[in-house]
C-alpha cells in the first residue's frame, strides 16, 4: 500500500494538469500556493470566493470555441427570425466578419449543428490562439481570406466551421473576453437584431425560435400532467418532499382534494398515512423583494403546491396535481385546484416562476458552483499536488474558479443578465443565492441523505431524476472507495494525514472555506475512510452529476418563456375573479426578455466540457489505478445503457444524468 503525502510541500501551482490544458502558459508563479490562491469574503458577501484568480485557472481554448460556436448557433436563429416578429428586413443569415478577415459568412451553409461543439474544438490545433498570423493560416486548411462553405462534401464545411469559431476565439482571448456572456455577446452584436415590445399572442414567443427547438414539452406546458412531472424530472426536481398532511399553512380540503385527484373515496388523512401525499414549498423566497429591473415591476412568489399518487396499482405511479396556495399565508391567498380554470393556470404559472429562481438560485448557483468553489481553493492550498486526494480531486475541478469568479462580476452582478430576468433585485437574488449554501451543512447534501430528509425513496412513484442520480452516486461512491483505499490501510492513517486534515480544517474555517458541518462530526476534522470516501464522493458527484442535472435542462426545458418564465409581470390572482380581469400574456415577459433568457440559457447549457470519467492519459501514475478505474468506465457504460433503456417509457424525455453527457467538472 502506498503512503498518503503527509507534508505540504507545495508543488509548482502553474504546472499545468496536461497537454494545453490552459490557455494561458505558467508563468514565475509565487512558491507558496496559499498566496496565489487567497481567499475574498466581498465579492459574494459572506462567501468564500477567489480573490484574484490565477492564470492556471484560465478556461482552455477548447472551452472558449465551445462557447463561440453556440454563440454563433444563435446569432444564426435570431438572422431567421420572421420580418413580422423582428422588425428588420433580414432576408438571409449572413454574418458581417470582414473585420475578423473571414468577409460576409452565410450561416446557412455553416454547418453549426451538424458539428457539435466539443467536437469542434477537439479538431483545433492545441496552441492555435498563440500562434502567428502566417501559422494560423497554414494551420487551417482552405482559403486564408473569407471562408468558403461551398462543395458537396461535409469536410471543406467542418473546416470552414472549425476556422471560423479559432478566428473569432483568438480575437475574444486577444481582448481579454474570456467569460461565456461577454462571448456571446460580442457574437450576437455581429448580427444586431433584436425584437422588443410585449406579445400580441402565444406566437410571438414561439417564432423567436427560428432555427432552435423549443422544449419536448412547449405546445403542452399548461397541461396539469407536465405540471407534475417537472416536479420530478425537470430542471429542479429537489424540492418535492413528502408530507403527512399540507399543514396548517396550507388549509386544503378533503373536497378540493377528491376533486383534484378524481378519486371520491380518498381523503388527505388516508393519502397522508400511506405515504402518497406530496409538497413542493418555496418558502426559501418568501422574503425576496421583487425586482423591476430593465421592463418594469416583476413579481417573485413563495407558493405551496400539493401533489399526491393516486390509489392502488402495483407499478410505480405519476404524481397528481392536487392544490396551489400562492403565497405563504392564507389569509392572502386562497387555494386553488384544478376546478379553478384560469385561475389554477395562473397558479401553475405562479409555481414555474419560484421554480425558476429557487433553481438557478439555490439549486444551481448555490449548492453546486458556490459548494465546490471553496472546496478548490482549500485543496491547492493545503494538499500537495502528488497527494492522491489532490490528484483524485483536480480533475474535478477545473474551470470552477474561473466560471465563479465570472459570475459574480457578471452573471449576477447588478445590470447584468439575473438582474435583467430573475423576478428579485440583484441583492435579493444574491442574499438568497449565499443563504442557501448556509442553510444546509454539507452532510445533509449527500444524495442518499438529502433524498431520504426529503421522504422520496420510494419506488411507488415515478421519480427520473431519483433513480437516474442515485445509479451515479453508487457508481462513483464505488470508484471513489476503491481509489481510497489504495491509499488508506486504516482510520489512523486518515487522521495522521497532516495535509488532509489541514484542508478538512481549513474548509470549515471562517477564515477558510466557510462550509458547514464538513467531517465527520461537522467540526473539520476527518476521522475515517469510510467518511474520506463519501466526502470525495459528494464533491465529485456535485462537481460532474449534480451540476449537469441542474445545468444542462437550462438549454434544453428553460428556453421557452411561456412555458418556464423566470419572473411574472403580474401579481398572483387573488380569486377566480381576480384572474379573469387579467390577460394571460400579460405575466409573461417581454419579448425581448424572452430573447435574452433563449439565448444565454442555450449557451450556458449547452457546453459539455470534459467527460465524467474520462481522466487525461497517464493522470494516474500510479499503476494500480488502473484496474479500479477501468471498472468505473464500465460502470457508467451500464449506466448509460440503463437509463437509455428507461426513457423509451417516461412519460418526457429526462437524458440530463446520461454519463456521456457528464462534465467532469463546473466549468460553465
Amino acid at each position: 500500500m502506498s503512503t498518503p503525502a503527509q507534508s505540504n510541500t507545495p508543488a509548482s501551482v502553474e504546472e499545468k494538469t496536461g497537454p494545453d490544458t490552459f490557455l494561458f502558459g505558467a508563468s514565475s508563479a509565487p512558491a507558496d500556493p496559499k498566496q496565489l490562491y487567497r481567499y475574498d469574503y466581498k465579492k459574494l458577501a459572506p462567501l468564500a470566493m477567489i480573490a484574484t484568480l490565477p492564470k492556471a485557472e484560465k478556461p482552455s481554448h477548447q472551452w472558449m470555441m465551445q462557447c463561440v460556436q453556440l454563440s454563433l448557433r444563435a446569432v444564426h436563429n435570431r438572422l431567421h427570425w420572421d420580418d413580422a416578429v423582428s422588425y428588420t428586413d433580414v432576408d438571409t443569415a449572413e454574418l458581417d466578419l470582414n473585420e475578423l478577415g473571414l468577409g460576409t459568412v452565410n450561416l446557412d451553409a455553416a454547418p453549426l449543428h451538424a458539428v457539435k461543439p466539443h467536437e469542434a474544438a477537439a479538431m483545433a490545433p492545441a496552441d492555435f490562439h498563440q500562434m502567428s498570423p502566417e501559422q494560423f493560416a497554414a494551420a487551417f486548411p482552405g482559403e486564408e481570406g473569407p471562408v468558403s462553405f461551398g462543395g458537396e462534401e461535409s469536410k471543406p464545411g467542418v473546416l470552414a466551421v472549425l476556422k471560423m469559431v479559432a478566428t473569432i476565439s483568438r480575437e475574444l482571448i486577444q481582448k481579454g473576453v474570456t467569460d461565456p456572456l461577454g462571448i456571446l455577446e460580442f457574437v450576437l452584436n455581429r448580427a444586431n437584431v433584436h425584437r422588443t415590445g410585449r406579445p400580441k399572442s402565444l406566437d410571438d414567443y414561439a417564432r423567436l425560435f427560428a432555427t432552435f427547438e423549443r422544449p419536448w414539452f412547449a405546445d403542452r406546458y399548461d397541461s396539469d400532467e407536465v405540471f407534475a412531472y417537472l416536479r420530478v424530472a425537470g430542471f429542479n426536481p429537489l424540492v418535492l418532499q413528502r408530507v403527512a398532511t399540507p399543514g396548517e399553512k396550507f388549509p386544503v380540503t378533503d373536497a378540493q382534494f377528491r376533486v383534484s385527484i378524481g378519486d371520491t373515496g380518498d381523503s388527505l388523512a388516508l393519502a397522508g398515512s400511506e405515504g402518497r401525499l406530496f409538497l413542493c414549498d418555496y418558502a426559501a423566497l418568501a422574503r425576496v423583494k421583487n425586482g423591476n429591473f430593465p421592463a418594469g415591476p416583476k413579481y417573485c412568489f413563495a407558493p405551496l403546491a400539493l401533489f399526491a399518487l393516486p390509489r392502488g396499482g402495483s407499478r410505480a405511479r405519476r404524481l397528481h396535481a392536487v392544490a396551489i396556495q400562492c403565497g405563504q399565508d392564507s389569509r392572502n391567498h386562497p387555494v386553488f385546484t384544478p376546478a379553478d380554470g384560469d385561475a389554477w393556470r395562473k397558479a401553475k404559472l405562479v409555481v414555474t416562476v419560484a421554480d425558476f429562481n429557487h433553481h438557478e438560485l439555490i439549486s444551481h448557483l448555490g449548492r453546486t458552483h458556490l459548494l465546490i468553489g471553496p472546496m478548490v481553493i482549500a485543496t491547492r492550498r493545503c494538499i500537495p499536488d502528488e497527494h492522491p486526494v489532490s490528484t483524485l480531486l483536480r480533475p474535478h475541478f477545473e474551470g470552477t474558479l474561473n466560471i465563479n469568479d465570472m459570475a459574480q462580476a457578471t452573471l449576477v452582478a447588478p445590470g447584468h443578465e439575473v438582474d435583467k430576468s430573475l423576478a428579485g433585485t440583484i441583492w435579493e437574488s444574491r442574499r438568497v443565492a449565499a443563504e442557501s449554501l448556509l442553510a444546509k451543512p454539507f452532510n445533509e447534501l449527500f444524495l442518499p441523505a438529502d433524498l431520504e430528509a426529503r421522504g422520496v425513496t420510494s419506488a411507488s412513484f415515478d421519480y427520473p431524476y431519483r433513480e437516474d442520480a442515485l445509479a451515479l452516486w453508487h457508481a462513483i461512491d464505488e470508484w471513489v472507495s476503491s481509489y481510497v483505499k489504495l491509499y488508506y490501510g486504516s482510520d489512523e492513517q486518515v487522521r495522521a494525514d497532516a495535509a488532509l486534515q489541514a484542508w478538512a480544517a481549513e474548509i470549515v474555517s471562517q477564515e477558510g472555506g466557510r462550509i458547514p458541518g464538513f467531517g465527520d462530526a461537522g467540526d473539520g476534522r476527518i476521522q475515517t475512510v469510510a467518511y474520506l470516501c463519501q466526502a470525495l464522493t459528494m464533491i465529485i458527484f456535485t462537481a460532474s452529476a449534480q451540476h449537469a442535472a441542474v445545468n444542462t435542462p437550462q438549454a434544453e426545458l428553460m428556453t421557452y418563456a411561456p412555458a418556464t418564465p423566470p419572473a411574472a409581470y403580474r401579481a398572483a390572482p387573488l380569486s377566480e375573479l381576480d384572474s379573469e380581469n387579467s390577460d394571460y400574456l400579460d405575466y409573461l415577459p417581454p419579448l425581448e426578455m424572452a430573447a435574452l433568457q433563449m439565448d444565454f440559457l442555450h449557451m450556458l447549457g449547452g457546453v459539455f466540457y470534459t467527460r465524467l470519467g474520462h481522466y487525461e492519459t497517464h493522470w494516474f501514475k500510479d499503476k494500480q489505478v488502473a484496474e479500479p478505474l477501468a471498472r468505473f468506465q464500465k460502470k457508467l457504460d451500464d449506466i448509460e445503457a440503463l437509463i437509455t433503456e428507461r426513457n423509451h417509457t417516461r412519460f418526457g424525455p429526462y437524458p440530463f444524468l446520461l454519463p456521456s453527457r457528464l462534465p467532469q467538472s463546473i466549468n460553465i
